[in-house]
């Protein structure tokens, strides 16, 4: 249906916000691009919060360290404001560490 789908011009703007994602080196940063993704995605959050998940689960574990700690807090505060946000994520890091 229509609401599954994204425009090129959502498409592209969700694009916008995950190359933002790595460039968030900071709480504040990370808090912001929380409160952005979510007013911006709310047409669309089910598509957005997946795809949005799929950027945090494949941070690189060796190289991006230092971002590991603000992707778990990005993903606690996305999991207060979208329903089911973090039972994915969990449920893919499980899967591969077990």
């Amino acid at each position: 249906g229509e609401a599954r789908t994204l425009s090129e011009k959502a498409h592209a703007q969700l694009d916008e916000f995950l190359d933002r994602l790595p460039l968030c080196l900071n709480r504040d940063l990370i808090d912001r691009f929380a409160l952005d993704f979510v007013t911006a995605n709310a047409a669309t959050p089910r598509i957005a919060r997946n795809r949005l998940v799929r950027a945090l689960f494949r941070v690189p574990r060796t190289a991006q360290t230092m971002l590991l700690p603000l992707y778990a807090r990005l993903a606690t505060v996305m999991d207060r404001g979208i329903k089911d946000f973090a039972a994915p994520l969990l449920a893919a890091l499980e899967k591969e560490f077990r």
